[in-house]
């Protein structure tokens, strides 16, 4: 895995993590993904104290992938390393 310093840039889509009392995330607990090639994002709702999971499968996550996207040698690097081919 590849750490993005205040110098490289990636285009990247932000996701949406909305609880169900309406109010968006303040911050994350964790993100990982699940055996089941999932993207799983855990965070606690400020507003209404609700523990909450998004699970997104990785293809559906391909699918979000922004149109401008840079393609990159360095980008290719970290999809491989994400077990994604670009």
């Amino acid at each position: 895995m590849r750490a993005i310093n205040a110098l490289d840039t990636m285009p990247f889509r932000p996701i949406s993590l909305v609880c169900e009392c309406g109010s968006e995330a303040e911050s994350l607990h964790s993100v990982g993904l699940s055996p089941e090639y999932e993207l799983v994002v855990h965070w606690t709702c400020g507003s209404c104290g609700k523990v909450s999971y998004l699970v997104k499968t990785l293809s559906d996550c391909c699918k979000e992938v922004p149109e401008e996207a840079d393609t990159s040698e360095a980008d290719a690097f970290f999809l491989a390393s994400m077990g994604i081919r670009p």
